[in-house]
């Protein structure tokens, strides 16, 4: 359900789908960086599995929220405030120990230490923090404009018509 005015997303369901697929192109990019990242790490520089995770992941994330503050959810409430990033990265964290357990399990776990495994782990924890991610910026980071409240009326306001007495 959106909270912008009909005329202004043609219809909830098509405003959902641009949103979504935003967030995905997003997600395309901050994948990008995770896999070639993580990949570089542990080939160029000898890092093991979870510390290429999780280095990469700290840079995805850093893209991830600029990129969606400003294409995805841009439409949302945002004070820029260090609430906000907070909640932003605090949340990533959980998507990234969705991820890096993921990469753990399979490498540790497992035994299974190839890259077409290593890969696999990294696309599945992708794929299950994403959807965590997705549910929970719209839930607690980029939240819905809040309507405007009228101000309160006072007894002093001509506009309103105080009753006193008794009833009954």
């Amino acid at each position: 359900m959106s909270t912008l005015p009909r005329a202004a997303t043609g219809s909830s369901v098509s405003f959902f789908l641009r949103e979504l697929a935003t967030f995905g192109f997003v997600g395309g990019i901050g994948t990008l960086i995770s896999f070639l990242g993580a990949n570089l790490l542990r080939t160029s520089f000898d890092a093991g599995p979870v510390l290429a995770t999780l280095l990469s992941n700290v840079i995805s994330t850093s893209v991830s929220y600029l990129a969606n503050r400003h294409l995805t959810f841009r439409h949302r409430d945002s004070a820029g405030s260090g609430r906000e990033v907070a909640v932003f990265f605090g949340l990533n964290g959980v998507g990234m120990a969705i991820q890096v357990c993921c990469t753990a399990f399979t490498h540790y776990t497992l035994g299974l230490e190839g890259a077409l495994a290593y890969n696999l782990a990294l696309l599945a924890g992708l794929g299950l923090g994403a959807g965590f991610r997705y549910w929970s910026y719209k839930k607690w980071v980029f939240t819905p404009p809040v309507p405007e409240r009228a101000e309160p009326r006072t007894a002093s306001d001509p506009g309103l018509l105080v009753v006193s007495g008794q009833s009954g």
